[in-house]
């Protein structure tokens, strides 16, 4: 996983336990089929080899000189896609490549001067090797809280799959973002599902839950435009749910707005599977329960459970209030998944819960994230 703010930028990547500087250049900005990468000079500097950048090619990156004769690494996989275009990119651009491997041009010089490929007939294979790549990624948006980062991280890539964690209004105030904004972010977001019903979901957070049901949340609730955010979530409900599920190689990937631990779903296992025992829970079942009404006042009984981690008094938060901390000290996570969720806010990396595998990731720290996934 790598952290995306999904513009042409420098950014960093871990590849095999090293840090590699690069800069993306999205297929908008370079007229090719497909994203590459373009090493900024401290790697290869570092590492003795030539100036190369990265094709993005389903789920891999080829690497391809640019000194001298464009040539793709030796044993590298093409995948059968047409490099012709990248080459002909290349030889237009080289100079200007090398002065920015070489920090001799800054990036705004860079982007300014940089000469898009002209070729008309781009070959249709390359353009459905585009479309399989965007969908072999799934785009993760975090708490929003009104901030506007999910605009650049969704734009031109729209046919991904893209999930959001959830809470999407009641901004943090030293964000200094007002109550109108973060009403018009929600009301954005919910119009860009409605376009991309099939491949972008919305998740719900403790936040959002809190106008459906104060008991739930009233921390920094808008009081003001309450009915207001009230009403639109209660008329599009049925776009949100509250997990949802992916695989990653073969393994199962849970979405969430906090993690769902295992000592939650223990306590209300008549709830979530009926006689079935706790063993049959599917964490699905949250979502069938959230669209049937009669269900709901009792779903939202539970989610409403707070630890002591957020000045509760429950043993564990629900799997919309349940803070990192609480799998971090031993809380155990509903066995099975790699969780993936937001809600406790922090800087830096994705915190890892797991000490020899991990068992989940929290990404709430204002910024997009790309997850390698299977294809479905």
């Amino acid at each position: 996983m790598k952290r995306n703010n999904n513009k042409d930028t420098k950014s960093q990547v871990a590849e095999t336990s090293e840090l590699w500087d690069y800069i993306r250049l999205s297929t908008k900005t370079t007229n090719l089929p497909y994203d590459i990468y373009v090493d900024n000079g401290k790697s290869y500097v570092k590492h003795n080899h030539d100036l190369w950048l990265y094709v993005q090619a389903w789920t891999d990156k080829i690497p391809v000189t640019i000194n001298e004769s464009p040539a793709v690494k030796e044993s590298s996989k093409t995948n059968d896609i047409n490099l012709d275009p990248l080459f002909e990119f290349i030889s237009a651009n080289k100079i200007i490549l090398n002065k920015l491997a070489d920090e001799e041009i800054d990036d705004d010089v860079f982007f300014s001067i940089l000469k898009p490929y002209n070729g008309e007939d781009v070959a249709e294979e390359n353009r459905k090797l585009q479309k399989e790549t965007d969908m072999a990624e799934m785009i993760i948006i975090p708490d929003v809280h009104g901030r506007k980062f999910w605009r650049e991280a969704v734009k031109g890539h729209e046919s991904q799959k893209i999930v959001f964690l959830g809470d999407y209004v009641d901004p943090y105030s030293f964000d200094r973002i007002g109550g109108n904004q973060a009403y018009g972010e929600m009301m954005d977001i919910i119009a860009f599902k409605k376009e991309h019903l099939d491949n972008v979901t919305l998740l719900l957070g403790n936040h959002d839950l809190g106008y459906l049901d104060e008991n739930i949340c009233t921390c920094r609730h808008d009081y003001y435009r309450e009915d207001d955010i009230c009403k639109a979530l209660l008329e599009n409900l049925d776009l949100f749910d509250l997990v949802h599920i992916v695989r990653k190689d073969g393994r199962k990937v849970l979405l969430s707005h906090a993690g769902i631990a295992e000592a939650w779903v223990k306590k209300h296992w008549e709830l979530l599977t009926g006689e079935a025992g706790v063993e049959a829970f599917e964490p699905l079942a949250l979502n069938r329960l959230l669209h049937d009404e009669a269900s709901r006042p009792a779903l939202f009984a539970a989610l409403a459970e707070v630890s002591r981690h957020r000045g509760g008094l429950d043993k564990v938060g629900s799997p919309v209030w349940a803070d990192v901390d609480e799998y971090l000290y031993g809380e155990p996570l509903l066995d099975g998944y790699l969780h993936l969720f937001g809600h406790s806010l922090h800087e830096g990396d994705p915190i890892v819960v797991g000490k020899t595998s991990p068992k989940g990731l929290c990404l709430d720290n204002a910024q997009s994230f790309t997850f390698k996934i299977d294809e479905e």
